[in-house]
């Protein structure tokens, strides 16, 4: 077998001389098999296959004599243009995956362990990256077996266990069905222990090529390593994901609109001898957990600032509130300002409350929590601040920031998509552990949604840091139903200190389909 590689943009050109002849045969397969169909080169004949837009591999059999070959410039075919916009939609395996988690209750998340959530929560309107909840089993999408599901749909594109053979044969999906112009591709952390190198390699810039040549902008992960209980020193395994790796920097040196983040930069422990994660970084030495999931997440959204232009705040005026026939997108929250000081604090919470909400305790562990009011220095309204002082008894506290009445009648029409979003700004302290947005339909079948659900009893990041966080959108089913806007605050009883939440501009806001991303039309 004589493999020649045609790289995207040349053309390969096979000879026979008269004593000569052959055939040519397409490499398609990414164990390196070809295909049944191939091209004829005579005797005293040359044959040209390309220029192509995507790199491409062929098979050069002689049937007598031997041919001669070469791979040359000829035509040079102009790559499309990166499409400039901010819809991003992330392409693999589990890590991809963990970004949301469902159920088959009517449960969606954005989950705290998900790196892409943090870019966005860090950087808002920076990009996009919405998913709805979808139950459908897809085949070649069972991430733990025939007939499983993730239970969503959209810009998660992640099946976790996947080998990148099989990510490779999703890819359609995305270039056939999902309208974005950023594509995120984290492949081969799955194969290591029967593939070779080359081969992963190898899919990993088919895919990249292949989304190139459809003018989206790449942005390549490297594999990212896993500590030496799961891949052995002495295995081969962390050779062949190097390998791999600078595989992957040699492809964005040399392709147009393709960008390498190196997420191992902020995973790996470089004091290890073997490159083991960060300690406290992960569950199992694969995965990420809240913390790591927030450090890479904050590199990879400046890294995305670099890129996209920035996002605008949503939340921008008092008075735009819902109006059925003149602002059918207007926010459904009273007082998305947080004026006055009528709401209600439920003992043993004490302090102000803005108008229209109420703070309480939702457990009996012994944290206290003293609410005040603050003026924002951006102008645009005011924080309700909240101090959380625990006694440090061992356990986790819970609690509500709410409406005043828990839940609310909506009124909006069937098949309304609605999200629910706050602003953050929240001080270093180890005591947290869970900052999320909650949001239930409370009609019957009704989804019930959390932006960055906490991940197990998991440590928040103990440095200050502001942001938004929103819940993923969801559909009205029922006009005469009510919706419960509860976000929700969970710290560590046991450390100690206070830790400062300052909430503002809360909303609950009617929003476009997202199925317009799978270009879905009713």
């Amino acid at each position: 077998m004589t493999i020649v590689t045609i790289p995207a943009g040349q053309t390969l050109t096979v000879t026979a001389d008269v004593f000569s002849s052959g055939r040519v045969y397409r490499v398609v397969q990414p164990d390196g098999a070809t295909v049944n169909k191939f091209v004829a080169v005579a005797a005293g004949t040359n044959v040209d296959l390309g220029p192509f837009a995507v790199e491409r591999s062929y098979d050069v059999v002689s049937k007598s004599g031997s041919l001669s070959y070469a791979v040359s410039v000829k035509e040079r075919v102009l790559l499309p243009s990166a499409v400039r916009g901010n819809r991003l939609v992330a392409l693999g395996e589990s890590l991809i995956e963990h970004n949301h988690t469902a159920n088959s209750l009517f449960k969606l998340s954005s989950w705290s362990r998900g790196f892409i959530n943090w870019a966005q929560v860090l950087n808002p309107g920076l990009f996009t990256f919405d998913v709805w909840y979808d139950a459908t089993v897809r085949q070649g999408w069972e991430p733990t077996g025939p007939g499983s599901t993730v239970s969503f749909r959209g810009a998660n594109a992640g099946v976790g266990g996947q080998t990148s053979a099989q990510i490779l044969d999703r890819h359609r999906y995305l270039l056939d069905s999902v309208d974005c112009e950023v594509v995120v591709i984290s492949a081969g952390t799955n194969d290591m222990a029967s593939v070779p190198a080359e081969t992963i390699a190898r899919n990993r810039q088919m895919l990249a090529d292949a989304f190139i040549a459809a003018g989206k902008l790449v942005i390549l992960l490297p594999v990212q390593m896993r500590s030496d209980v799961t891949w052995p020193a002495v295995s081969g395994y962390r050779k062949k994901c190097h390998y791999v790796n600078q595989k992957a920097r040699e492809l964005v040196d040399s392709r147009q609109n393709c960008f390498l983040f190196d997420w191992n930069e902020y995973w790996v422990d470089f004091n290890s001898a073997n490159g083991n994660p960060k300690a406290g970084y992960s569950p199992d030495g694969i995965h990420h957990n809240t913390l790591s999931a927030y450090t890479i997440g904050k590199k990879f959204g400046e890294f995305l600032a670099r890129i996209l232009p920035p996002g605008g705040r949503r939340v921008v005026a008092p008075d735009d509130l819902y109006d059925a026939a003149l602002n059918p997108l207007g926010n459904k929250a009273a007082n998305p300002m947080l004026s006055g000081t009528a709401g209600t604090v439920s003992a043993p919470v004490t302090g102000s409350c803005a108008d229209g909400y109420r703070i309480l305790r939702n457990t009996a562990i012994g944290c206290a929590c003293a609410a005040s009011k603050e003026a924002r220095a951006d102008g645009r309204g005011n924080y309700q601040v909240l101090t959380f002082t625990p006694n440090q008894a061992a356990g986790s506290e819970l609690f509500y920031f709410q409406t005043s009445t828990t839940d609310i009648a909506h009124g909006l029409p069937v098949g309304t998509w609605v999200r629910a979003s706050m602003e953050v700004d929240v001080s270093a302290w180890a005591g947290w552990q869970g900052i999320t947005m909650h949001l239930r339909d409370n009609a019957t079948g009704g989804i019930l949604a959390y932006g960055m659900e906490d991940y197990s009893a998991d440590p928040w990041p103990a440095e200050a840091w502001s942001g938004v966080i929103f819940s993923p959108p969801f559909r009205i089913t029922d006009a005469a139903s009510t919706l419960r806007f509860q976000p929700r605050i969970k710290v560590d009883n046991s450390k100690a200190g206070a830790g400062v939440l300052k909430i503002g501009a809360p909303e609950i806001r009617p929003c476009a389909d997202p199925r317009g991303l799978v270009n879905y039309r009713e």
